[in-house]
C-alpha cells in the first residue's frame, strides 16, 4: 500500500487539475475492475468529477451521478496526469480521458477499481483505522491504543487496525523524530513519550506532504515537487552514514522481521 503522504500528493494533484472535468472515455484492464467492465465504463462515461478524497489506501472520486469511483493503490501502482497534446503511454490499467486530457493509473492490483454507492463505500471502509491526520486521531486515541498493545513500536505503527497510511519509511522517520527505539513495547511508553510519538506522527507526515513525498517519479509534465522529501529523510536508507544534519551514525537492524533504520545515539532501548 502507498504510504499516506504519497497518496495525499496524488489526491491534491487530481483535485487541483481535474475536479469539475467530465469523463469522456474510459480505457481499462478487466483484471483491475471489480464487476463487469462494460457496465463500469458505461456508467463512468459522461460523469463529472466533483472532488477527490483519500480514504486509507484508496482514492475516492465523487461523481455527479451520486456514485463513488474507488481506486486502490498498492506499493507498485502509478499515476500520471496528462495534458493536451501529451501521448498516452501504453500499459495503463485504467485511463480516464477528460476531453483532451487524461488520468492514467498503472500497475493496479486485481479488482482495485470499484464503482460504488455512498452506502457501499462506507460499508467497505468501515473497518479502516483512523487516518493520522483525521480529527478522530487524537492524543487520547493513540495513548489508548498504545496501552492495549504489547507489540514493538515498529509493528504498532504498521498495524492498519491502529492507524492507516504509515509504512516502512515513515515509521522509521517518526520513531527517530520521537527518540524512540522501534523494539520498545508499545505499552511501555510513558504518557509523555506517547505524546511525543503523536506529535512526531503528525509533524513528519505533514512535512512529507508539503514537500511532495518520497516517490521521485513525476506525476505530470513540469512536476518539480514530487519526491522532494526524499532529500529530507533523516535515517531511512542511511545505513553506514550519519543521520541527516548530524554526526550520529545510522544502523540497520531487524525488529519483528522488519528492517529498521535507527540512530542508536538518540533511540536507546530502555
Amino acid at each position: 500500500m502507498y504510504e499516506l503522504p504519497e497518496l495525499e500528493v496524488i489526491k491534491a494533484i487530481m483535485a487541483e487539475k481535474y475536479a469539475g472535468a467530465t469523463i469522456t472515455k474510459v480505457i481499462c484492464n478487466t483484471k483491475a475492475i471489480t464487476g463487469k467492465k462494460a457496465k463500469l465504463c458505461e456508467e463512468l462515461q459522461g460523469a463529472t468529477i466533483w472532488f477527490v478524497e483519500r480514504r486509507a489506501g484508496h482514492l475516492v472520486l465523487h461523481l455527479d451521478t451520486g456514485k463513488r469511483l474507488l481506486i486502490y493503490f498498492d506499493h507498485d501502482s502509478t499515476f500520471y496526469g496528462g495534458e493536451a497534446g501529451e501521448r498516452l503511454k501504453s500499459g495503463s490499467a485504467l485511463v480516464l480521458e477528460l476531453g483532451d486530457r487524461y488520468m492514467a493509473f498503472g500497475k493496479l492490483p486485481e479488482q482495485a477499481v470499484q464503482l460504488l454507492t455512498v452506502r457501499e463505500v462506507e460499508e467497505l471502509l468501515r473497518g479502516c483505522a483512523p487516518d493520522p491526520l483525521d480529527k478522530r486521531f487524537t492524543q487520547s486515541y493513540l495513548l489508548g491504543q498504545l496501552g492495549k498493545k504489547r507489540s514493538s513500536l515498529k509493528t504498532f505503527l504498521l498495524d492498519a487496525t491502529v492507524v492507516s497510511g504509515i509504512g516502512a519509511v515513515y515509521s522509521d522517520e517518526i520513531l527517530y523524530a520521537a527518540n524512540l527505539h522501534p523494539a520498545r513495547k508499545a505499552n511501555s511508553l510513558s504518557t509523555e513519550e506517547g505524546e511525543q510519538l503523536y506529535e512526531a506522527i503528525r509533524n513528519i507526515l505533514k512535512a512529507a506532504i508539503s514537500d511532495g513525498g518520497i516517490r521521485i517519479q513525476p506525476l505530470y509534465a513540469q512536476d518539480s515537487l514530487t519526491g522532494s522529501y526524499s532529500d529530507q529523510l533523516a535515517v531511512y536508507g542511511r545505513e553506514g552514514d550519519y543521520a541527516l544534519d548530524t554526526t550520529e551514525p545510522v544502523e540497520l537492524i531487524t525488529v519483528a522481521k522488519q528492517k529498521c533504520y535507527i540512530c542508536p545515539t538518540r533511540q536507546q532501548l530502555s
